[in-house]
């Protein structure tokens, strides 16, 4: 009996120890660079996006297909993983899919919540940080016009602009904030498994070519409700990186469609607001009629340079059309320019979860092993880069 009473007890205790002394990771520099510091030292990434894991956990395909992943992105050196930490309504799905996590405003689905506690968990366990996407701009997993239909709205920029809109995003933000991991016992804004939360993947308001004010003041709006809660963890916007004018970037680019302001948001005007830790861009040439090798390397170099001089780091968020153009001639240019850390887009694991579909987009272990194992080269290298 004293023996099961000690075990009781030391279980009991593990998740406070866990918060005893937490260490997350800050921006600083390196070297003349803007830096992710951690534990005192500089902390580069390469990683990959696996936005499934709370769904396809949720959707009781069983912890092999998380497990797997983790112990994968382990193996090859990857450190980081953004996943989303949203699923909202069910126009994107049918009303009884466990994967979704917030069913209408305020009310959840435990199950769901739990496989994200579970993602966030096995994270820690791996020591592998996780960046967490907090909505959408696309309609997959419900995103921005779900809240904008639970308003009794319906044009997307409402989302951004609507009060009614913004305190319910805010509550799911609050709600997020204050989850405590049903594994850990650790509240979400106090674990340093996260690496950072994401205000929204991609965020655009098309039609607004003014200033991109109405977007960048969204993001300091919902970023300071971030910090009001969690003053441990870095923020970021999430976006694609374009701009409302080609002014501060090349003028050598094959398209400039990126600059032309159609989008409503500026990567300048965003990456100046005190409440975001680090800017973050995407690159899809194919998506954006970009068709030059070059392109992707004057992305990489504009975006570093624009950052560092607001003294933040830099992050590839996605990067994709990986059979189109030589990536790590971009991922080359990107550690060699200061920048801090990127991510593969469309990562899937030995066993791939039923209902993600292999495409042009995504990369399969170990089936694209040659790919695979040059990547897992540059993520060695940029763990090498903090010594």
């Amino acid at each position: 009996m004293k023996n099961k009473f000690l075990i009781a007890l030391l279980c009991s205790v593990v998740p406070v120890l866990a918060q005893a002394n937490p260490v997350f990771v800050k921006t600083g520099s390196y070297k003349g660079k803007a830096a992710f510091i951690l534990n005192d030292l500089p902390f580069y990434f390469s990683g990959v996006n696996s936005y499934w894991l709370m769904q396809k956990q949720a959707q009781h395909q069983g912890n092999a297909f998380v497990e797997n992943l983790f112990e994968e992105v382990k193996a090859l050196g990857f450190n980081v993983i953004r996943t989303w930490a949203f699923a909202d309504g069910h126009q994107w799905t049918h009303p009884s899919d466990p994967a979704i996590l917030q069913k209408s405003p305020g009310i959840y689905n435990e199950a769901t919540f739990k496989a994200l506690d579970y993602v966030i968990a096995k994270a820690s366990e791996k020591n592998v940080k996780l960046i967490l996407t907090l909505t959408n701009n696309w309609g997959d997993f419900g995103g921005i016009q779900e809240y904008v239909k639970w308003a009794g709205l319906s044009d997307s920029k409402e989302f951004f602009t609507n009060e009614k809109v913004k305190i319910l995003f805010k509550n799911h933000l609050t709600k997020i904030l204050s989850r405590k991991n049903s594994y850990t016992g650790i509240l979400y804004r106090s674990d340093p498994a996260i690496f950072s939360w994401e205000l929204c993947n991609e965020a655009r308001i098309p039609g607004d070519t003014t200033t991109g004010a109405t977007l960048r003041n969204w993001y300091q709006e919902m970023a300071r409700h971030i910090k009001s809660i969690d003053s441990n963890h870095m923020i970021s916007t999430g976006e694609e990186g374009f701009d409302i004018s080609q002014d501060y970037y090349s003028n050598e680019y094959s398209n400039t469609y990126p600059f032309q302001g159609t989008e409503g948001s500026s990567y300048q005007l965003n990456t100046v607001i005190d409440e975001i830790s680090y800017a973050t861009a995407h690159f899809h040439p194919n998506s954006w009629g970009l068709n030059d090798q070059n392109d992707g390397n004057k992305w990489i170099k504009d975006h570093i340079e624009l950052a560092n001089e607001h003294g933040k780091p830099f992050v590839l968020g996605e990067y994709g059309d990986v059979q189109s153009f030589d990536v790590f001639d971009w991922l080359a240019t990107l550690s060699q320019e200061g920048g801090a850390g990127s991510l593969l887009w469309g990562f899937l694991p030995l066993l791939v979860p039923k209902g993600i579909t292999e495409d042009a987009t995504t990369v399969r272990y170990p089936k694209n092993a040659a790919f695979i194992g040059a990547l897992s080269a540059h993520a060695i290298q940029m763990n090498d880069l903090r010594n």
